[in-house]
């Protein structure tokens, strides 16, 4: 009986162990070639990080970078200006929001373009 009783506890973690599994798979942050990142990107451009400013907006924020942007390779019929001032991401890197170097590096950034009241969210 206790021999049965194992049996069926170790199916039973087996079984959930492969629910788990497709559950993090569904929710991970995949990295894409960089021609597909263009490609289905609004906007694309090259900027420093200048500043950052966690928002407090909602459970987990959203972290807002001041960039200075040096070139827009993509995106110029997307925005109504053709500067970007404001990048936004989620503040979680676990929610697949992206950490930058502030003052350091120069970045190839591509988002997508929201406005909100004309002030574009990449």
């Amino acid at each position: 009986m206790q021999s049965l009783c194992h049996q069926l506890l170790s199916l039973l973690f087996v079984f959930s162990s492969l629910q788990i599994h497709e559950l993090t798979e569904a929710c991970s942050c995949a990295l894409s070639h960089p021609q597909d990142a263009y490609c289905n990107s609004d906007i694309v451009i090259r900027a420093k990080v200048v500043g950052k400013k966690l928002l407090k907006d909602g459970p987990f924020g959203t972290m807002r970078y001041t960039v200075k942007q040096m070139k827009m390779y993509k995106g110029f019929n997307k925005m109504q200006m053709q500067h970007v001032q404001h990048i936004y991401t989620d503040a979680s890197e676990s929610l697949c929001g992206v950490k930058f170097d502030i003052n350091k590096y120069q970045y190839l950034i591509t988002g997508e373009s929201l406005f909100y009241h004309t002030v574009p969210l990449i």
